[in-house]
């Protein structure tokens, strides 16, 4: 059964060389590799010395940078794969991956999909980082089972596009999110239709959290925030979107309130306005000792929520602003 193996890259030189010295040794024969390249630091270059080292078909695809859900879906067009693995391009596999992976498609043509639950991340960069990498870890932390890993370490038979679509490339992120939604709402009807969805807990998929520095960060949580204007991102979670924009806006006004409280000397009013972020944090504190992820940085996530939430706020506003001046021009 041949594997398709979709690589999008952009401006990813010092990470894409990693990433496919790991498919080069996949003990796994039956492999195709895609790499959709939008790059202009040099990466295709890198990309190109590895055809004559690959033994497997190799296809370079150059893309103008649009958006990763269209190099995506460019990727799932140009592949011939009856299964596709999305590896990201600071991401690498064991060498026996893809081995691991295929088993269930060969034993049961009716197999659909699987979620990989062997996430490492190796982290780059002092505190900031690590810190990024606490809240990801506890907030996304649900049964056992890291949920963004689910989004970004799920592996389909081709035929599944068939049936939800492909990613939505108006979307200038949270694009696999919104798939990944479309599937779980999709599940229970293939599923009474006979299909399987399985999970895989012994293959083994790392990534690298790059050590975003604090400006650089922010910039992202802007940028994350902006699809959360997009009605149909906004209805596939619509309660979890709806706490994210009620916690944005709060920590937006929330300097604004304790100004006022301190110029009024109003100590009853400065301490009303802490008492979400408070809640927000006592609850944090619970989840991280209930999946022994508790640790000293926990003092600093007042102050991250707080930054990270004012971000998504502002991508949220530009997003509408955005749309505004469209409709007026």
């Amino acid at each position: 059964m041949l594997v398709s193996i979709i690589i999008v890259s952009r401006n990813s030189k010092n990470t894409i060389k990693r990433c496919l010295d790991s498919i080069v040794k996949q003990t796994y024969q039956d492999i195709e590799v895609v790499v959709v390249d939008s790059s202009d630091d040099g990466t295709e270059k890198i990309i190109e010395n590895y055809k004559e080292q690959l033994r497997f078909i190799f296809k370079i695809i150059r893309k103008e940078p649009k958006g990763v859900g269209i190099a995506r879906n460019t990727g799932i067009e140009e592949s011939n794969g009856e299964v596709l693995i999305f590896v990201d391009a600071d991401c690498w596999i064991d060498d026996d991956f893809v081995e691991k992976i295929i088993k269930p498609f060969n034993e049961s043509e009716k197999v659909l999909s699987v979620y990989v639950t062997k996430i490492q991340s190796v982290q780059s960069g002092g505190i900031f980082p690590a810190l990024v990498d606490l809240y990801e870890h506890v907030m996304h932390y649900d049964a056992g089972v890291d949920t963004s890993a689910r989004i970004s370490l799920i592996v389909v038979r081709k035929i599944v596009y068939d049936h939800i679509g492909y990613y939505d490339h108006n979307l200038k992120s949270g694009e696999d999110s919104e798939l990944f939604n479309r599937l779980i709402k999709k599940k229970d009807e293939l599923i009474k239709n006979g299909f399987v969805f399985g999970i895989i807990e012994n293959a083994r998929f790392y990534e690298e959290k790059q050590g975003l520095g604090f400006l650089e960060y922010y910039k992202r949580c802007i940028w994350y925030g902006e699809p959360l204007g997009n009605w149909k991102y906004f209805s596939h979670e619509p309660i979890q979107n709806t706490g994210k924009i009620i916690l944005g806006i709060y920590n937006f006004i929330l300097p604004f309130i304790l100004l006022f409280s301190i110029l009024n000397s109003n100590l009853y009013l400065f301490l009303i306005g802490l008492v979400p972020l408070g809640g927000f944090t006592l609850y944090f504190i619970y989840k991280s000792i209930a999946i022994g992820a508790f640790s000293r940085k926990i003092v600093l996530i007042p102050f991250f929520v707080w930054y990270k939430f004012t971000g998504l706020f502002l991508g949220l506003m530009k997003s509408i602003i955005s749309r505004k001046v469209e409709k007026t021009e």
